[in-house]
């Protein structure tokens, strides 16, 4: 987390190009994609050389 607006996701592995991200409760909005989740599940989120999968916390 950085603050409790948005979720960072970084790659943590040397060639790991997805990664598994758990949302907590609330929405959640990828501002890679701009698609919205609901919190409280876990997402298998693609994690390219030039993309840091990161979510920002709606309302």
């Amino acid at each position: 987390m950085f603050g409790n607006q948005y979720l960072v996701a970084p790659v943590l592995q040397l060639g790991q190009r997805e990664r598994e991200v758990y949302l907590p409760a609330s929405t959640w909005k990828c501002l890679v994609d701009s698609q919205l989740y609901e919190g409280g599940q876990t997402l298998l989120c693609p994690a390219p050389l030039a993309q840091i999968p990161v979510f920002e916390r709606q309302g």
